[in-house]
């Protein structure tokens, strides 16, 4: 049973959190002192103000590839932490990499349905930039994966509304985030969405 899932495990390219991989080479613009990747506001702003080049991207991104690889594991699809690949730079450098890597890039859908406000205009403003990355650097390519979370049913979690998630998608590789129903002290303060999943 342990094997069962070994085809199907994406890499989750992590540009915010923690050091990168494979050294930082071209991403000082979001390296902090320490080393650490210095989190999503501060990718999101070097992004879109053109401090950050593709190649860089790349070699951090191939680097964790290699991590997978080195562990047995042969990513079936590339997505990012926090969703990075919303800002355009980022989404270049991974789409091509998806595709010499021959697997598909996980892109974000808008839910209509989603709870609040705060969160509707950000599925809005996710699936503009989705729209946009796809116009602009992949024209005519079939999307490739979809995420799926708490966050697209509208709802309550349960089987059912994650079973429609899954019968209503319009992708053959779906990344179904499901978070822990409990939280422990060790990861409580570390999501913002703790508190929904209980």
């Amino acid at each position: 049973a342990g094997t069962a899932w070994r085809d199907r495990i994406g890499l989750h390219v992590n540009l915010t959190q923690f050091e990168p991989v494979g050294g930082g080479d071209g991403l000082e613009a979001v390296i902090r002192r320490d080393g650490r990747f210095a989190g999503r506001r501060a990718l999101f702003k070097a992004g879109l103000a053109g401090r950050l080049g593709v190649d860089a991207i790349v070699r951090e991104a191939e680097a964790q590839w290699d991590r997978c690889i080195q562990n047995g594991i042969t990513p079936s699809h590339l997505d990012t932490h926090q969703h990075a690949h919303l800002v355009p730079v980022v989404f270049r450098a991974l789409h091509g990499m998806a595709e010499e890597k021959g697997v598909p890039l996980r892109q974000l859908s808008h839910s209509a349905k989603a709870r609040g406000v705060r969160k509707r205009l950000k599925s809005l403003v996710a699936a503009g930039l989705t729209h946009y990355n796809e116009r602009q650097f992949a024209p005519g390519s079939r999307r490739g994966a979809e995420l799926l979370s708490i966050f697209s049913t509208g709802e309550k979690p349960s089987v059912e509304a994650y079973r429609a998630l899954i019968e209503n998608s319009r992708t053959d590789c779906i990344e179904l985030m499901v978070h822990p129903a409990a939280v422990d002290e060790v990861h409580r303060g570390s999501t913002r969405i703790s508190a929904v999943s209980q």
